[in-house]
């Protein structure tokens, strides 16, 4: 379970405040069933999430020492690996809601080397590859920014400082 005042990511929303532990009064919902009370840092308003359901996409940050590490050993990190670009947008959607910040890691590098790859070409990065990397980013940052302690805004430069 987790406490009031913790952070966590819940699913695509990203990274929430738990706000704390209640139960909702509402018409068809059992008035003992819990529910987290979350407050998502990234957009306004509060979600209620179901405590004891399995389907719930929620798990904690991660540790400052695993981001630390993250950062430290992303050059070891593979990019994904595009066979087959009638699939891609699929890829790119499993990836992120993989939850996992090396899956983001591997899908910003991957459109990274797109991006080059285009330029090169005279080409723009697709529609389709900037929504991705700008989710994979925002997810990515925001976990590292609450993890590491600084704001969001810093987390490239940290990254960069260390490669």
């Amino acid at each position: 379970m987790y406490r009031e005042g913790e952070y966590v990511v819940y699913g695509l929303t990203g990274i929430c405040l738990v706000e704390g532990i209640t139960t909702l009064d509402m018409k068809g919902i059992p008035s003992d069933r819990e529910y987290y009370s979350l407050i998502p840092l990234n957009q306004g308003g509060k979600i209620y999430s179901q405590v004891d359901s399995a389907h719930n996409k929620m798990r904690p940050v991660i540790s400052r020492s695993e981001a630390e590490l993250l950062i430290k050993e992303m050059d070891k990190v593979e990019p994904l690996k595009i066979t087959n670009d009638k699939i891609i947008e699929e890829l790119y959607k499993s990836c992120m809601k993989s939850y996992d910040v090396k899956e983001w890691v591997r899908l910003i590098k991957c459109i990274y080397l797109r991006k080059c790859k285009r330029i090169e070409s005279g080409k723009k990065l697709t529609e389709s590859d900037q929504k991705y990397m700008r989710m994979a980013e925002d997810a990515l940052y925001s976990e590292l920014a609450i993890a590491l302690g600084v704001e969001k805004d810093k987390v490239l430069e940290i990254i960069l400082a260390n490669h």
